[in-house]
């Protein structure tokens, strides 16, 4: 009852929430419908970054903007093709309207290994609109995650929720991490399964480790953690985490790489340094207006290496400074890429 007293929705206003696995989804499903008319988009975390800070528990609710609009679009992850062409027909379609500013949020079933493909086909169809997104979580119990809009919630799917205004909507993304010269070329890999088997020709764990100068049995968590491997594309680095080291000395990934590609072992920069130069960049986009809030997907490796180094309440600082409201996620889309250890995030403008 309190979420219901706090929020206070104008007619079709939108709202986005996050929401502990803890709930019961259909029944809370019901009850947003019921109780707002506006859209809606949300789905479980991994945690939820609110004014507290990062939680475990609740949810963290947004009422957007009333100059926000909100428009969303339902992705059955065995059927997607019928919610992709809807996508894109309503990109055309928003190509006739006058409005300045669109972003695109998707919000995904972090379990189902259908992040690369769903981001790779919506960057193919959404033109100028940017994607943000952050794949749905469970707490690190690995079960279910679960996705919602007006119409769908349940696992298995994807939401797409177009933002549009005329006030500054900015997307952006920061993570810690700089490229190093240890080059590394996936010479054997099973994309549906996010396995490295080989590379440079050698089992995957053996060839990573001795590019770090240790031996598989010293290569451990904090090693994947703080030494992510990186790819370019477009110019871009994007990261890539390390789940698990398998007894075959392949390598388990969070997110799928196929044969050929040409990785690079990242090392880690300053956390601090990092979010505030990537907020910073972001709001200096914000000409002639103010920060309003920070709708954010943030990796749930990042809010793990924070808890180990104890650099949780810096952290929170920065991002109460930039009114952050979002979740730690299993999994960060930006365009057409999955990716790991990131920060991606929606500017709004007041």
């Amino acid at each position: 009852e309190m979420l219901w007293k706090e929020l206070q929705p104008r007619e079709n206003q939108g709202l986005i929430f996050f929401s502990s696995p803890d709930y019961n989804f259909s029944k809370l499903h019901l009850e947003f419908t019921k109780r707002f008319e506006g859209p809606i988009l949300g789905c479980s975390t991994a945690g939820q970054i609110s004014r507290a800070g990062f939680s475990n528990d609740g949810i963290c609710a947004i009422l957007l903007p009333s100059d926000v609009a909100l428009h969303t679009v339902n992705i059955r992850l065995d059927k997607p093709e019928p919610g992709i062409q809807e996508a894109e027909e309503f990109v055309q379609n928003l190509a006739d309207h006058k409005t300045n500013y669109a972003v695109a949020v998707l919000l995904i079933d972090g379990l189902s290994l259908q992040e690369e493909f769903i981001a790779s086909r919506l960057d193919e169809v959404l033109s100028y609109v940017t994607l943000v997104g952050g794949s749905a979580g469970d707490n690190l119990q690995f079960n279910q995650t679960t996705v919602c809009s007006r119409s769908a919630c349940g696992s298995n799917l994807a939401v797409l929720g177009f933002l549009t205004s005329n006030k500054p909507i900015i997307p952006f993304k920061f993570n810690h991490f700089d490229a190093t010269d240890k080059l590394l070329v996936v010479t054997e890999a099973d994309t549906a399964t996010r396995t490295l088997n080989k590379i440079n020709g050698m089992p995957a764990a053996r060839a990573y480790s001795e590019a770090l100068g240790l031996t598989v049995e010293e290569l451990g968590a904090s090693g994947w953690s703080c030494n992510p491997i990186l790819v370019k594309i477009a110019g871009q680095t994007f990261v890539r985490s390390i789940q698990s080291v398998n007894k075959d000395d392949s390598l388990t990934l969070y997110c799928a790489i196929d044969e050929g590609v040409i990785l690079s072992i990242a090392e880690s920069t300053d956390v601090m340094s990092a979010a505030e130069d990537g907020f910073h960049q972001a709001r200096n986009q914000l000409t002639g207006f103010e920060l309003d809030a920070v709708i954010g997907f943030d990796c749930i490796l990042r809010k793990l290496e924070f808890s180990e180094t104890n650099t949780i309440q810096q952290i929170e600082k920065i991002y109460s400074e930039n009114n952050v409201l979002g979740f730690s996620t299993y999994g960060e889309q930006y365009n057409g890429i999955h990716i790991n250890q990131t920060f991606t995030g929606i500017l709004l403008g007041a």
